[in-house]
């Protein structure tokens, strides 16, 4: 480690990384925040107050939530939570506002439960990989998360809200199953607290005189929101610019840029270096290495990257900013350090990572131990605060 550490850090041509991804399922697609009145009077749901921030008052019932795959309890049924206020979170496990409004949900469940509040999180998967059932134990376990979650591989629950999208969607119901608020929990300073209003003020209409706990909901970061999360995905289906865009896929080939097209090019175009095998989500590193590496020039304040091992087991992920080992205050909650200050991501399973922190315009190499490490896409935030917990 300690001779390739120095491999990565040296000037010039050389640095790291390696991106890969394997062949999954089509990633959602980034859909109008406005749902289509026409599919929602089919199940009669109506739409008489539609915000700016996406949020709507809404009538109609709960929709129907799928009969396997739960975890936690359940299964659960409309009819089941009929009688109970219910709060709904549709979320995925590779969109950054999951692991900073799950946590809140676990502080909902803790403080409400026992006035006959029901939280439910509905898994709505973006890539194949994380159908695996083990995926959603592991994103409870790791977001300390205790109330029901059922995995929705169909994207039933999405469909039938007439909603796409891959952050946080919150609805709310009432003891009747009549939906009262539908939003999505894009920024979680403003989300929460108005959501959890219209929480309490449905508790307290079910319940009237009655004595509620303060306001659960911890402090949420502050700065930038989670609605202007960049995507860049790296598949040839959907990547936007850059040399992956007319990459062949299905075979391992080489890429090569000049090094100065970092600071030259044009922001949040990943450039992988090195020989690498693009798929139609993402790419896979076809060998491992220094020479191995994927850059991107962004300006952001928190870098996640969505990344799965090969079958032969966990990949080391080396971390260059600015060609530079990461200091320790620009470690993400996933990012660690070694006795000689490299800097890494231990991809152990596939799912979002967070690789790095703190605001300003940088250049990013992420490079593979070994080959076979898939990396799907790359997400930048513009916040000043980080809340996922470390694995």
């Amino acid at each position: 480690m300690t001779h390739r550490g120095r491999a990565l850090v040296a000037g010039g041509g050389v640095a790291l990384a390696a991106l890969a991804v394997a062949l999954f399922l089509s990633p959602w697609s980034a859909a109008p925040r406005r749902a289509a009145k026409s599919g929602l009077a089919r199940i009669g749901v109506t739409w008489p107050v539609d915000g700016d921030d996406g949020s709507v008052r809404a009538s109609g019932s709960l929709p129907a939530l799928p009969d396997a795959g739960w975890h936690h309890g359940g299964p659960l049924t409309a009819d089941s939570l009929r009688g109970a206020v219910v709060v709904l979170a549709v979320f995925s496990d590779t969109h950054p506002s999951t692991f900073d409004v799950l946590p809140r949900l676990q502080a909902w469940h803790e403080a409400y439960a026992r006035l006959g509040v029901r939280i439910v999180g509905v898994h709505a998967p973006e890539y194949a990989f994380a159908t695996d059932p083990a995926v959603v134990e592991r994103l409870a376990a790791r977001l300390a998360v205790s109330f029901p979650i059922v995995a929705d591989p169909a994207l039933q629950v999405l469909a039938s809200l007439e909603r796409s999208g891959s952050e946080v969607l919150l609805v709310l119901a009432g003891p009747g199953g009549r939906l009262l608020d539908v939003r999505p929990a894009g920024d979680p300073a403003r989300d929460l607290p108005a959501f959890e209003a219209g929480l309490r003020a449905a508790l307290a209409g079910a319940h009237p005189g009655r004595g509620f706990p303060a306001a659960a909901v911890p402090d949420t970061p502050a700065g930038g929101t989670a609605s202007s999360v960049r995507t860049i995905r790296l598949g040839t289906a959907s990547v936007a610019a850059g040399p992956l865009a007319g990459a062949a896929p299905g075979r391992a080939q080489p890429f090569t840029a000049q090094f100065r097209f970092e600071v030259e090019g044009a922001p949040y175009v990943p450039h992988p270096i090195g020989w690498w095998t693009p798929r139609p989500q993402g790419i896979e590193a076809a060998r491992g290495g220094a020479a191995q590496f994927l850059a991107i020039r962004y300006d952001a304040s928190r870098v996640g990257v969505v990344a799965s091992p090969p079958p032969s087991g966990p990949v080391r992920l080396w971390i260059l900013r600015d060609e530079k080992w990461l200091p320790a205050a620009a470690l993400g909650a996933d990012a660690r350090a070694d006795a000689q200050g490299a800097s890494y991501v231990d991809v152990e399973a596939a799912g979002l990572y967070f690789v790095t922190r703190g605001p300003g315009e940088h250049v990013l190499k992420l490079s593979p131990e070994s080959p076979g490490l898939a990396l799907h896409a790359l997400t930048f935030e513009p916040m000043t605060a980080e809340s996922a917990p470390r694995r």
